[in-house]
């Protein structure tokens, strides 16, 4: 998957010996777009994923190669996992046109407010 919207993977330890894993997405102004599904043993977390980063980026009309604000959210919960989180952001590149400098910029900002936040 290329990450064109942050992806927020949330692992939390559980007492349940199923364990659970669901994905769900925002967009910019924190409203739900994709709502919230169970990833079952049948069904695949990259479509899910896929999936809720689409709906974010066709709720921002504004820009379809990624998103600065929405946000993809994958929890896991199981008894063998610790509880951590981690933020997966599109990646900084080299601009080749005006276009995509300001995506550069946008890109570059995004990073800088994720490890500027306490606890990073």
């Amino acid at each position: 998957l290329c990450t064109r919207v942050r992806a927020q993977l949330r692992l939390r330890q559980t007492d349940d010996s199923e364990g659970s894993c669901k994905v769900s997405g925002n967009d910019a102004a924190g409203g739900c777009v994709f709502k919230e599904k169970e990833v079952g043993e049948s069904d695949s977390a990259d479509k899910y994923i896929k999936d809720a980063q689409d709906a974010i980026l066709f709720a921002e009309a504004e820009s379809k190669t990624f998103s600065e604000n929405g946000l993809v959210f994958i929890d896991v919960q199981h008894p063998q996992v610790p509880n951590v989180t981690f933020v997966d952001l599109p990646g900084v590149f080299t601009a080749v046109n005006k276009a995509e400098k300001k995506d550069a910029e946008k890109v570059e900002n995004l990073v800088i407010g994720e490890i500027s936040k306490p606890a990073t």
